[in-house]
């Protein structure tokens, strides 16, 4: 990324996207920095862009509201087919094109 910054805290980030500046926050495995970071602003209510179905649980757990849940929608070609498949089967996102399943179709975890 060009001109890319470096925040170390969450009251850094918070300070650059109340200047209107774009902030991305990393993703950790407790979803701790998004979490922080969204309460830290005040809100309560967001649409969230996943397909990832324990992001929801997580961010619910902060008190948050998802009020929508827009899917990041890829279809699938031979060179994402297994990383789809692994997101699918094994990690339960929540995928519109299921065909990619090599188990089951449906979602299934194996």
């Amino acid at each position: 990324m060009k001109n890319e910054k470096v925040l170390n805290t969450i009251e850094e980030a918070i300070e650059d996207f109340r200047q209107g500046k774009i902030v991305i926050v990393v993703d950790d495995e407790d979803r701790e920095n998004e979490g922080d970071f969204i309460a830290d602003l005040g809100l309560r209510k967001l649409r969230l862009m996943t397909n990832n179905p324990v992001k929801i649980t997580g961010l619910s757990g902060y008190g948050l509201e998802i009020t929508e849940r827009v899917p990041i929608e890829i279809p699938p070609n031979p060179y994402n087919e297994k990383y789809l498949n692994t997101k699918l089967c094994r990690m339960g996102h929540m995928l519109h094109d299921k065909a990619y399943c090599k188990h089951c179709g449906e979602g299934c975890k194996k």
